[in-house]
């Protein structure tokens, strides 16, 4: 500490682009934080450093002293902190890392007057603004004959929920799963490779990689979002009305199936070679929801796999399997904020498939997880617009913004089953319509100056689906 008045000359005099310098300061003042080190604490939360280094020691040093002593948060530093979880600017890592660090009772009244003002300042033409804004990003990706079919089949569960599609889209979908078909059953390429000049090492990997290549589904490659969101685009097809044809259908059906057993057989490599979204507790769930009404054996088995990582608990984190990204995560991923999305998609499953006598336990519990998805909503969707997901990110606690907006649809979906479940009582009914106003108001309140909700347009389409979802069950909030 004796060194201390040292490291705040140096902070004088650092120019405001020599971050490396300012980070290792603020980390040291942030060992032992005084209160003449918040206006240095401040500066460094304004700081836009791509990579974070110097915002993080600058949350860390401010949480600490605020959680110490709380009469250090004026008005005025409630006012500033404010003004950072309110703009929407490309300083995501400071709200993260205030979200982190500041206490917690200080982050949800600041989280509530940051909803309370969007909402208040809101354009009343934002969801027209939004839907018009989707809607074209989502005939661009629809129609990219070199898209991935999962971003295509996205792209058309958009339009099929934003407008009444013409025959041209009809037409357009009916072409785009004879596509993904037709890649099925391209001719496999072939490869001429002289093993005598590999080394031992790379015959393994050779070995591996030709064994991944032969058993892989034809079509749908190794990604097991293609399957389930060409599903969900039948399903919506099938809501709506839409006759597609029959043949086409049933060829893609087989063929999402077929990826679907690889990519679950338990005995298969491939399950470890196809990367953990294949493996995650949000995976199981979402398949299971794609082909709610076809049932299969691998539906089966996921449904058992899932009900598996539910009841076993998890040695780290004293919590069920199914809050870990994984089962087999290594680190300590399954904090309630990272865990809301992909634990109220899981629940969603267990109350579709609940036995009569169960069926009261599994919606409350359902609601539950619904308030759990608003409650940390911010969390969930926080660095939508960051350059690398930030489940990777070394202070990140495990979590990415594809948390919220691949689970917000399900969130959606849970909400209007839970709005006609009769075993609910009114007080619990009063929350189901709270909770979707909530929702809807946080999706709108995401948009940003360029009429969309990200820069990402997958999320945008997801968010724009569980939009629309809530805004023809519940009314326009």
């Amino acid at each position: 500490s004796h060194r201390m008045p040292d490291i705040v000359r140096i902070l004088r005099g650092l120019e405001r682009h020599e971050d490396n310098a300012q980070a290792f300061c603020l980390e040291l003042l942030a060992t032992n934080p005084q209160p003449e080190h918040i206006p240095f604490f401040e500066s460094g939360l304004l700081n836009t450093d791509r990579a974070g280094e110097v915002r993080f020691p600058a949350a860390l040093g401010l949480g600490q002293l605020f959680k110490k002593s709380p009469e250090l948060v004026t008005k005025e530093r409630k006012d500033f902190l404010f003004e950072i979880l309110n703009a929407k600017d490309d300083n995501d890592l400071a709200r993260m890392y205030l979200r982190q660090h500041l206490p917690e009772a200080l982050f949800k009244e600041l989280d509530e007057r940051v909803y309370q003002w969007q909402q208040l300042r809101r354009s009343k033409n934002t969801a027209a603004r939004l839907a018009q804004r989707t809607a074209k990003e989502a005939r661009e990706i629809a129609v990219h004959p070199k898209g991935q079919p999962a971003r295509r089949a996205l792209a058309y569960q958009a339009l099929l929920e934003l407008e009444t599609p013409s025959q041209k889209v009809v037409t357009q979908i009916n072409e785009f799963l004879k596509q993904v078909i037709t890649s099925a059953q391209e001719k496999q390429e072939t490869l001429n490779i002289e093993e005598h000049l590999l080394s031992n090492h790379q015959k393994t990997h050779l070995e591996e990689f030709l064994k991944r290549v032969k058993n892989r589904s034809r079509g749908l490659g190794m990604n097991i979002h293609d399957g389930i969101q060409i599903e969900n685009l039948l399903t919506v097809a099938r809501r709506k009305g839409i006759e597609l044809d029959p043949t086409t259908v049933k060829a893609v059906r087989d063929l999402t199936e077929q990826q679907f057993r690889v990519l679950w057989n338990q005995g298969n490599p491939l399950v470890q070679q196809g990367g953990d979204s294949s493996l995650s507790s949000y995976a199981h769930a979402a398949l299971i929801l794609s082909r709610n009404h076809l049932p299969s054996p691998t539906i089966t088995e996921a449904l058992q796999s899932l009900n598996t990582l539910r009841n076993e608990i998890h040695p780290e984190t004293g919590l069920p399997k199914l809050y870990n990204y994984t089962a087999e995560a290594y680190r300590k991923d399954a904090t309630p904020a990272s865990a809301a999305g992909r634990a109220l998609t899981s629940q969603l499953v267990f109350y579709e498939h609940a036995k009569p006598e169960n069926r009261l336990e599994e919606a409350q519990a359902l609601l539950k997880s619904a308030q759990a998805f608003e409650a940390h909503f911010s969390q969930l969707f926080e660095l939508a617009n960051y350059f690398r997901s930030h489940d990777r990110h070394p202070k990140g606690e495990g979590m990415a913004p594809y948390y919220g907006f691949g689970n917000v649809p399900y969130a959606a979906e849970a909400l209007i089953r839970l709005k006609t479940e009769s075993t609910l009582d009114p007080t619990q009914k009063k929350e189901v319509e709270y909770l979707a106003e909530r929702i809807q108001n946080r999706l709108l309140n995401l948009m940003r100056f360029e009429d969309s909700f990200t820069e990402n347009r997958d999320y945008n389409h997801l968010a724009m689906i569980a939009l629309k979802k809530l805004e023809t069950a519940f009314g326009r909030k």
